[in-house]
């Protein structure tokens, strides 16, 4: 039975942990951090009473050892016997009940231990204890040693059990040292419950070879007699590459009998081979612990993306860390663990960081299966179980509480050790949550925590990421086993509670918020702490920076904010940042001067002289700090007086410093990949001491007079450096030696440095170039020299006095695939030629460039061109013509924009576009000829031609266009004839593919194109400025509409009939915008003839940017409106009569004139 694996190793596991309990590690059991086990380690070595308690308990949990011995052995070979599976599963789940009672008991008895340590803490005046009191010493020895010996009795009666079936079965249990291919062999491993369904992607066997190879470890040189072993069982793959990878995996490091034993054991002849060979990757893994982190991975939902740090911290707190080993090195075992998995491809790398560590991980579809098959005997995950199956529940993964779940958790939970929860916690008294380890609300529905958060005294970790939640409750500082607390993402979180500091045992605080975050009060006790992404330096009572000086596991990245409250070099050395061996990563960080105004002195200098990091370092950023000048150990990037260097950086942030004059000696950094310089205002030059005077030699056999900087370097970022004016080679600099200069460089970004006017010429393998606002085109011209062959990608926005790019930089970088040029106002060309680069040029992007206006003739020949963008570039006049070229048959995206001065796109080159699929052209005012046959391009599927008002033709074929999903036209000509436009849409009824369309018209045109009604997949439309009085009955034909929008169709007076618009049964929005007769006439409601009539039965209608569906908004609207006309008819009524009074009078005075004349 395939729980019988997992439940084998699951009662191994807790049994170890018992066993483990010892005078020198007692401290394992209950997590307790070591100034317990000195105590404890005192307490024994006064009291002979208290030493015969603990001792006389040790000697109960030794009778567990003998007892267990022939148990294991049958169970680990109880496949064998079928017919007798259920009766080892049976003493299996007994032994399994035994050693979660005996765990409960040893957890509360670390508990206390816990409790009293952290009451002696916060003593105000500490006294050295002895523990407990007589009394408490007493009532210990009393609770513990009846549950000792009540779980030695029940063992000695399954150990009766044992020995009657081996007497009657005469059955010889299988030795330790039996290969445990064989047992595989024999039964096969046959697990009824797990169905491969999913079809894995096949390949050669040659690919499979290859795969086992780099899997087993043997790619460079392959032992005598394996490679046709190794080959035979890639031909057994039956196709699928999870098979190889599994199998590479199971054979690394192993012998070639192992090997010859898989080939000859039948797994590979299996029908359902994933599954057999699954198994026997289980049953190989080296240790019962192993086993359970990898079932457990099953309680993570199907397809998940698991982060690393994650997964080993729930596999200690779950107590499958093996506990003989040593609490000190937990997270090392866990990630060796961890590495073993990958290894045997039972989990697949999904990310890395800049280290090259692997951070993320998922499990394959198959294999989450087989870990869920072995784990279903005890858990519940999200949906995936059969819970009528389950006789004790120990995981639980659930959205919600429903009033079933509730059911089978009372009954069932007794055990309960994880609970993954969506939605807000149950109350406490409904479900046994006594001895909760796990408890995970990440991403969950909840605003609070409830206050018996506290009572959960056994819990190890608790993650409320991504949480509404606004505090942590104080009786969460009960918690003392906590070794993991995750709040990442809980933006209403301001603080931690006060008494944070009595969780002593927290090894793992992931949080990340700004400096604004309160830390909470003597946070130096947690010392056992090793994750800590920040740390902010707290303002009057907030805790200093000498808190970190405990803090000596630190481990992974720290950020220090707010160090502007830092008082000088002392208080910063109070940190003790070189007593943190293990910090990978360190970032320093002052207040933003330009968010922020200062308190205190400047002491930047002096702070960051007290702040230097271990030489281990992998990574330091420095941001906004104030001083004139960096401190000896940055500059020289060495600690201890320079005489340690930091030579294990892989990354350096020098960002905001806005006043250093000098940049540091980076150059002879050995292993430096990532460097970024932002926003050092007054660095005018990269000099010498950038690179550094006696540089480095990367290879022995250089002699002196060859040195090498920047070695490793493979990303440089140098960005907003307003004073910078010359960054110079190390050529420049002496001419006493060759200098080897940033032979690993791929990436180069320079980005506003205005007034730069030089740069070195010597980039070897430098394939991403960006380079945007500055005035002189020299640095761009000294980088991209004929010496530069490597480029992939260039990228140059704003350069002010660029005219052309470098002659030979296409011609000689023959895999560009990307060009890109933004707002170089003064370019007037490209290049004199493109035809270098043909082959490879996918992307090409031109926009703002106000002087270009041509292209060089071999466009047309760009052969892989994918994307093409022409934007605001009104000096274009002329598209070049093929003239014989091969055009460009893989171009999928075309963009024609706001070209004013363009006149013609040639139709032979659009056709040339085999494999369009995006065609916008749009505000071309002085386009006149685009008349394309679409049918040489069939797989457009988004086309967009609009607001060229000199366009008199129309393009043809448009039925052709199978693939036409969305479509917007006009306006276009204001002289162009109503039978012009329709001509275009001839065929449209072949369009099935058609979703969406926009047409924009003229005010004379009176009709729609009849074509339209044939388009019965279209689901929105939008028509805009035709002079339609009436929509047209085929409307009715568009059975798939479900949005409308007509839009300023001002003589538009009526729909169709009711029945007509009633029988458009998806349309659920109609949207009306400047239509006034309309308006008017949907005003009458309650006449027979009103628009309303025809229309209410709509869910949405939009009448002029107001919702009128909803009958009451809409009388309210009305009535508005209606007062308006009124308001508009009376106001032109009394101007007629003033006009006309006025009138009056004018004819009255004249003739009272004429009649004075006479």
């Amino acid at each position: 039975m395939a729980e019988n694996l997992l439940m084998s190793a699951s009662v191994e596991v807790l049994l170890q942990k018992i066993f483990s309990v010892t005078t020198e590690n007692i401290n394992l059991v209950f997590g307790g951090p070591q100034e317990i086990s000195c105590l404890m380690e005192n307490w024994f070595s006064r009291s002979s009473e208290e030493t015969n308690v603990v001792q006389a308990i040790r000697q109960e949990l030794e009778k567990l050892k003998g007892s267990l011995s022939n148990i294991q052995a049958v169970s680990q070979d109880n496949l064998r016997l079928h017919d007798k599976a259920v009766i080892v599963r049976l003493w299996l789940q007994k032994l399994s009940d035994l050693a979660d009672d005996a765990d409960n008991a040893l957890a509360e008895f670390g508990y206390q231990i816990l409790q009293h340590e952290v009451e002696m803490l916060n003593q105000e005046k500490p006294k050295v204890s002895l523990f407990f009191c007589h009394s408490d010493k007493k009532a210990f020895r009393q609770e513990m040693m009846p549950k000792a010996r009540g779980i030695s009795n029940k063992l000695e009666m399954i150990n009766k059990e044992v020995k009657d079936f081996l007497a009657s079965e005469k059955y010889g249990v299988t030795t330790a040292s039996s290969p445990q291919v064989n047992v595989v062999q024999e039964v096969g491993f046959l697990i009824a419950d797990l169905k491969i369904t999913e079809n894995e992607e096949k390949t050669s066997i040659e690919n499979f070879w290859s795969i086992i190879k780099e899997k087993a470890g043997v790619s460079d040189e392959i032992p005598i007699g394996l490679e046709d072993i190794g080959r035979y069982i890639a031909e057994k793959c039956q196709g699928l590459s999870l098979a190889a990878n599994l199998l590479g995996g199971l054979l690394q490091n192993k012998r070639r009998d192992f090997w010859l034993s898989i080939l000859e054991s039948g797994v590979l002849d299996k029908e359902d081979i994933i599954s057999a060979i699954l198994k026997l990757c289980f049953e190989n893994l080296p240790t019962p612990f192993l086993k359970r982190c990898f079932a457990f991975c099953s309680m993570f939902p199907r397809n998940s993306v698991i982060e690393r740090d994650q997964l080993v911290q729930l596999w200690m707190a779950e107590g499958f860390i093996d506990p003989g080993l040593g609490i000190s090195v937990m997270e090392e075992i866990g990630n060796q663990y961890f590495d073993t998995l990958l290894q045997n491809s039972l989990l697949e790398i999904v990310s890395k960081d800049n280290f090259n560590n692997v951070t993320h991980c998922k499990m394959h579809n198959l294999v989450y299966d087989f870990a869920y098959s072995l784990s279903s005997f005890e858990s519940i995950t999200f949906g995936e179980s059969d819970q009528d199956d389950i006789r004790q529940i120990q995981h639980l993964a659930l959205e919600s509480f429903t009033e079933e779940t509730m059911k089978i958790a009372k009954e069932k939970a007794r055990y309960l050790r994880t609970l993954f929860l969506k939605q807000n916690l149950p109350d406490h008294n409904l479900l046994n949550l006594n001895f909760l380890y796990v408890l995970n609300l990440c991403d969950a529905d909840i605003t609070e925590l409830p206050a018996f958060i506290g009572k959960l005294r056994h819990l190890e970790y608790l993650d409320l990421s991504s949480t509404k939640i606004k505090s942590i409750p104080d009786s969460a500082c009960n918690l003392y086993k906590l070794k993991t607390l995750r709040i990442i993402g809980c933006n209403s979180l301001k603080k931690l509670p006060k008494d944070f500091k009595d969780l002593l045992c927290l090894r793992h605080l992931h949080f990340y918020y700004n400096e604004y975050f309160s830390m909470p009060y003597e946070f130096g006790r947690l010392s056992h702490l090793q994750t800590l992404p920040i740390y902010n330096v707290g303002k009057e009572c907030g805790p200093p920076i000498g808190e970190l000086k405990h803090l000596k596991d630190l481990k992974g990245k720290l950020e220090i904010r707010n160090l502007d409250l830092v008082k000088d070099k002392k208080e910063a050395q109070q940190a003790n940042l070189f007593g943190k061996p293990n910090l990978q990563e360190l970032e320093l960080r002052w207040i933003d001067p330009e968010r922020e105004e200062r308190e205190g002195p400047n002491n930047d200098e002096n702070v960051l002289e007290g702040l230097e990091p271990y030489h281990n370092l992998k990574s330091l950023r420095i941001e906004h700090f104030q001083g004139d000048r960096f401190p000896s150990w940055v500059m020289k990037m060495s600690v201890k007086r320079g005489s340690l260097q930091l030579n294990n950086l892989v990354e350096v942030k020098l960002g905001s410093c806005t006043r250093c004059k000098e940049i540091p000696t980076l150059g002879t950094l050995p292993l430096l990949q990532n460097l970024e310089i932002v926003e050092l205002s007054e660095v005018s030059c990269f000099g010498s001491s950038f690179y550094g005077g006696n540089g480095s030699n990367t290879n022995t056999s250089e002699t002196q007079a060859t040195k090498s900087f920047f070695p490793a370097l493979k990303s440089l970022t140098i960005d907003c450096m307003p004073s910078l004016l010359d960054w110079k080679g190390p050529e420049e600099i002496s001419a006493s030696y060759e200098a080897k200069t940033f032979n690993s460089l791929e990436r180069l970004f320079l980005r506003w440095d205005p007034k730069l006017m030089t740069a070195p010429s010597h980039f070897p393998a430098l394939k991403v170039l960006r380079v945007e606002s500055m005035k002189s085109s020299s640095p761009l011209e000294s980088i991209c020299n004929s010496k530069l062959t490597t480029l992939t990608s260039l990228h140059v926005e704003d350069v002010e006095e660029l005219t052309s790019l470098p002659d030979e930089l296409l011609e000689n970088n023959t895999n560009l695939s990307h060009l890109c040029i933004i707002k170089c106002h003064s370019l007037t060309h490209i290049v004199p030629h493109m035809s270098g680069c043909s082959a490879v040029l996918q992307e090409l992007e031109i926009t703002e460039c106000g002087a270009l206006q041509e292209f060089p003739p071999e466009i047309c020949s760009l052969r892989s061109l994918k994307r093409f963008e022409l934007s605001y570039c009104p000096s274009i006049k002329l598209f070049p013509n093929l003239n014989g070229q091969g055009g460009l048959p893989s171009l999928q995206s075309l963009t024609v924009s706001e070209c004013q001065g363009l006149i013609s796109i040639p139709s032979e080159v659009l056709e040339s576009c085999k494999s369009l699929q995006y065609l916008w052209v749009t505000e071309c005012e002085n386009l006149i000829e685009f008349s394309p046959n679409f049918q040489q391009m069939p797989n457009i599927s988004l086309m967009r031609i609009t607001s060229c008002p000199k366009l008199n033709t129309m393009p043809k074929g448009l039925g052709a266009l199978s693939n036409l999903a969305n479509l917007r036209m006009g306006p276009l000509s204001n002289s162009m004839e109503f039978e012009t436009f329709q001509t275009c849409f001839t065929g449209l009824q072949q369009l099935s593919s058609l979703v969406s369309l926009f047409l924009e018209g003229q005010h004379h045109w009176n009709s729609l194109p009849e074509e339209l009604q044939h388009l019965t997949a279209l689901k929105r439309m939008t028509l805009q400025d035709f002079g339609i009085e009436v929509l047209p009955d085929w409307i009715g034909n568009l059975s798939s509409i479900q949005s409308l929008d007509l839009s300023n169709c001002r003589k538009l007076e009526s729909f169709p009939s009711k029945e007509i618009m009633e029988g458009l049964k998806n349309l659920e929005k109609l949207e009306i915008q400047d239509s006034d007769l309309l308006a008017r006439k949907w005003m009458l409601q309650n006449e027979p003839d009103s628009e309303w009539f025809k229309v209410s039965h709509i869910k949405e209608i939009i009448l002029d940017f107001y919702e009128v569906s909803d009958p009451i908004i809409w009388n309210m609207i009305h009535r508005v409106m209606e007062k308006q006309m009124q308001k508009t008819t009376n106001e032109e009524k009394k101007k007629k009569k003033k006009k006309k009074k006025k009138k009056t009078k004018k004819t009255k005075k004249k003739t009272n004139s004429s009649t004075s004349t006479s």
